[in-house]
């Protein structure tokens, strides 16, 4: 059975009824083709819905464009083509003449290609591999070019034969995409341009001469009836009729009626002039079937004479023997001419001429994600999988990272922080993320190909051999894809000591990244070796993986609950492990160093390995101090090692107070120049030995107190019986 993609709560109680069905039906789906199906017609759905609220706004109006006219007669026997380009040529026109709600649709479909739609760049990218074998997911996605794609897709994969033709693998991909790309539209997207959807149940006369207008409301998924107007005779003309579909005007959005909301909502009685434009009706576009409760569309099927009524998400289609005389009626007042049914038959077969669309060949699948040609695995993590993958567009290799728990709310936090953590900040030693979106569901973002290896890889596989720091990089593969990262490094006591120098340059400039992205107010909180890849030459290395990171102006930025602790945990700070309030960027200082240390020695921080218990290895964080680096490596510089353990320090405010203040130490000690680090005084050291050692001092001192004591009271006693 198919797990379909997680639904969202919120979008879902906004969206009119048979959208909001749609939506629930394709969330559900247990099968490919029922997720193709079911996203596919939520789009039509609010094609038609967004086309026929437009028309029925503009039959309001006098004086039809003449240019538009001739459109109008397609809806004769409209096919899909026909309600996008009446969606094209009405929201301008509607916003031209100042219709609020018309004039926010249009700004979303207006302008240059958008970047803030990633699922719908991906949603166009599968559509366009499916079209024209071409696939092509972008960062950015024009709506009227995905619109277009759409009718087109409609035609040749749902508009010819029956469908289910394709392999199951086709379907969920394709259905996953056009879910995530049609409902993230959607919640941008008014379909409605400001009104909302009702059905109009009853209008009855009360005694002295009112009338009660009795609606329900179509948002979510269940219909709710709302308060009852109450419209005055004078107005009677403008009553609307019960049974049928209606657009009601927003209170909010017309200066005129926002002073009435009180009156709806206390049951008040509306005057006469604020009818007109209030409520406009939908019929013969839409009606509703008040047993079933489901709002069915006009539609016209090739092969057939007739229109009919379709409901999407249940598939039952039915004929109103009304339905030409309506149909009539409407095109007499948008046309703003009399239409008699001869012409009403002409128009139609003319509409249905220019229906064609000959089925195109299916395209061969390919193993590609979004526009990308996967290449080979570079690695694996917790949480996603980066690719080798050719950009067609620009011709270059990437590292495409892809999310491997998708549908889940968690995951998908931690994926969409690393890709706005790493977009905003450009910095040489950071990698650089080209473009994100996704396939269905399936996320994904580009970022540069960094060639080399991981530190950690570098410490823990260099081959004893080695003596040369080119050597022990051509060991690690010499340009080949890197391997999967090392998490930490064992004690390899038989592996010849890194160039100082070479590792301290590639901290420095980790540090110099870690710095940029504290200013854009980002900590990585999992800076360590497996984090930091360096290139073949080892002139470069580059920061990666924020997948942890912790942005400082989202609310949602703080991933775990209090003292929940996030990171790897031999690189954790004190105050990181115990988790007992947001950590900042010294944080990061702690683990430059900690990373620093393990590359100087080769030796594991505080001598954690996989057999050490973690309470075990906190308790050693929280109490212990770190041993010098000279007491492994005795070629370590004095100066460098007081770098090192500042880093470490247990007090953050004891710490270099920036990753730039480390970056600066480092440079300096590179150059020969005295660093700002100190080895800590005799005083600060005693302190922090009696703190280390408080208990077993504690216990000294009450034994030495006691036996003082006890030897006091012998005295005492002594010299009594002296007496």
């Amino acid at each position: 059975m198919l797990r379909g993609p997680e639904c969202d709560e919120e979008l879902l109680q906004r969206l009119p009824l048979p959208l909001a069905r749609l939506y629930r039906l394709a969330c559900n789906a247990k099968s490919p083709l029922d997720l193709h199906q079911a996203a596919y017609f939520l789009w039509e759905a609010s094609l038609k819905l967004l086309a026929s609220g437009a028309i029925v706004v503009y039959a309001e109006r006098p004086d039809p464009a003449p240019q538009i006219t001739e459109k109008l007669t397609n809806l004769a026997r409209p096919a899909l083509g026909h309600w996008w380009e009446l969606v094209r040529l009405l929201v301008p026109a509607l916003a031209d003449v100042g219709e609020p709600g018309y004039v926010a649709v249009r700004e979303q479909f207006a302008g240059k290609a958008r970047a803030d739609l990633p699922r719908a760049a991906g949603l166009d990218g599968a559509l366009r591999e499916a079209l024209d074998s071409a696939g092509g997911a972008r960062a950015t996605v024009r709506l009227p070019d995905l619109f277009e794609r759409l009718v087109r897709y409609r035609n040749r994969e749902l508009g010819h034969g029956a469908p289910g033709q394709r392999p199951d693998e086709f379907y969920e991909r394709v259905g996953r995409a056009l879910l995530a790309g049609v409902s993230e539209v959607l919640g941008r997207l008014d379909v409605l341009a400001g009104r909302r959807l009702i059905h109009v149940s009853d209008v009855r006369r009360e005694t002295g001469g009112n009338w009660m207008v009795e609606r329900d409301d179509l948002t979510g998924e269940a219909v709710r009836r709302l308060t009852p107007l109450r419209v005055p005779d004078a107005a009677s003309a403008s009553l609307p009729r019960p049974g049928r579909l209606y657009l009601e005007a927003c209170l909010s959005s017309r200066g005129t009626l926002a002073a009435l909301k009180s009156l709806f909502q206390r049951g008040g009685t509306l005057p006469p002039a604020t009818m007109p434009g209030l409520l406009v009706c939908l019929h013969p576009l839409a009606v509703f079937d008040a047993e079933s409760e489901e709002v069915l569309f006009l539609n016209s099927r090739r092969g057939r004479g007739r229109t009919e009524y379709l409901c999407y998400s249940s598939g039952r289609a039915i004929e109103q023997q009304d339905l030409a005389g309506a149909q009539r009626e409407l095109l007499a007042k948008v046309l703003d001419m009399p239409v008699d049914a001869a012409r009403v038959e002409e128009w139609g077969k003319r509409a249905g001429e220019g229906d064609v669309s000959a089925p195109e060949a299916a395209t061969e699948s390919r193993r590609t994600i979004g526009e990308f040609e996967v290449l080979g695995e570079l690695g694996s993590g917790g949480m996603g999988v980066v690719h080798r993958a050719w950009q067609s567009s620009v011709g270059r290799q990437v590292a495409l990272k892809c999310l491997l728990k998708t549908r889940d709310a968690r995951s998908e936090g931690r994926f969409g922080r690393e890709i706005r953590a790493l977009g905003r900040v450009s910095h040489p030693n950071l990698v650089k993320v080209f473009t994100s979106g996704s396939d269905g569901d399936f996320w994904f973002y580009a970022m540069e190909l960094v060639e080399g290896t991981t530190l950690a890889a570098l410490c823990a596989h260099q081959a004893p051999e080695a003596r040369t720091w080119q050597q022990a990089l051509s060991t690690t593969g010499d340009g080949a894809p890197p391997p999967a990262p090392v998490a930490s490094i064992p004690p390899r006591a038989d592996l010849p000591a890194l160039p100082v120098k070479q590792i301290v340059e590639l901290v420095r400039q980790v540090a110099e990244a870690a710095h940029a992205l504290h200013e854009a107010g980002v900590v990585h909180r999992d800076v360590k070796p497996g984090n930091v890849v360096v290139s073949p030459d080892g002139e470069r290395a580059v920061l990666l993986d924020l997948g942890l990171a912790q942005l400082a102006d989202e609310g949602d930025g703080k991933l775990t609950r209090t003292r929940q602790f996030v990171g790897t945990l031999r690189y954790a700070s004190p105050e990181q492990v115990l988790a007992a309030g947001q950590v900042d960027r010294r944080s990061d200082v702690y683990s430059l160093g900690a990373t620093l240390w393990e590359c100087l020695t080769l030796q594991p921080l505080y001598a954690a390995v996989e057999e050490t218990a973690p309470p075990e290895l906190m308790r050693r964080i929280q109490f212990e101090e770190p041993a010098s680096p000279r007491k492994h490596r005795p070629d370590v510089p004095a100066d460098l090692d007081a770098v090192v353990l500042h880093c470490l320090e247990k007090m953050p405010q004891r710490r270099y107070a920036s990753a730039r203040e480390l970056a600066d130490d480092l440079g300096r000690w590179a150059r020969g120049e005295p660093v700002q680090a100190r080895r800590s005084g005799w005083a600060y050291r005693a302190a922090k030995f009696v703190r280390r050692r408080r208990f077993w001092i504690a216990l000294v001192l009450g034994l030495l107190a006691l036996q003082g004591a006890l030897g006091y009271l012998f005295y005492r006693l002594g010299q009594a019986g002296g007496r």
